[in-house]
């Protein structure tokens, strides 16, 4: 059940990437979504699940290729 929510998470924050963000994202930036998504789980009062930089980082980055692809 928490990887389901994790992917749904990624996959909305995906969702609001504009192509900026697209260009730029790094691992650096995906450590500061996985920061900002524990602060806003412990101020919605959720237990912040154990997310992972790397996952976040993997998975956007398949996103940005496919959708390239997609375009060609």
């Amino acid at each position: 059940m928490n990887d389901e929510r994790i992917m749904d998470l990624i996959v909305d924050i995906y969702n609001q990437m504009d192509e900026d963000d697209k260009a730029s994202f790094s691992l650096e930036e995906a450590r500061y979504m996985v920061e900002d998504q524990i602060q806003i789980d412990k101020e919605h009062g959720r237990q912040p699940l154990e997310y992972d930089p790397e996952l976040f980082y993997d998975t956007i980055c398949e996103f940005i290729r496919q959708d390239a692809e997609e375009e060609d």
